[in-house]
């Protein structure tokens, strides 16, 4: 696929959602609408992005092939201690946090996690979380996690927060 070809597609993508497609990798549009095109049986990217246009389940589709869907409790831990600290101030109302680009929910149930270590209870928090993807949200609202996900986290940790569901964790 031309780089040409491609461009109106990824000026949508940056006019529609605010991603930049360099940012997401330098093939990973291409092969996504390599994909859609296959899918659909679509005879160019020019007819592909013409239904891109009309069809908001389309564009869901085509952003649920660009988006990274892996993560993983308590990544980048430096951020969490920082977090502990910021939030260990005496606080007279809820803390508000917003999950922006929440995966499967491994990011918010993180916040969620460092901030009851330190001792805040749950009517002190207030989480809410949004994703460009349909699918990551509704992976975070099922809130069921397998072993991945939960690398590297402590074993009194993970016993503390989560409940063992057959061969995953909730």
């Amino acid at each position: 696929m031309q780089t040409a070809e491609l461009e109106p597609l990824r000026q949508w993508l940056s006019q529609t959602t605010g991603l930049q497609a360099d940012l997401l990798g330098r093939q990973r549009l291409e092969r996504a609408v390599a994909h859609r095109l296959k899918q659909l049986a679509c005879a160019s990217p020019e007819a592909y992005r013409q239904r891109l246009q009309g069809d908001p389940a389309e564009q869901q589709q085509l952003l649920e092939e660009l988006v990274v869907g892996e993560s993983w409790f308590l990544r980048e831990p430096r951020s969490f201690v920082q977090l502990q600290e910021l939030a260990g101030r005496q606080r007279q109302r809820p803390l508000r946090l917003l999950g922006c680009g929440c995966s499967g929910g491994e990011e918010p149930y993180s916040l969620v996690i460092a901030l009851l270590e330190i001792g805040l209870t749950l009517p002190q928090l207030q989480v809410e979380v949004i994703d460009i993807s349909a699918v990551a949200l509704q992976r975070a609202a099922e809130a069921l996690y397998g072993s991945h996900a939960l690398r590297g986290m402590d074993p009194a940790r993970l016993a503390r927060f989560f409940l063992p569901e057959e061969r995953r964790w909730r």
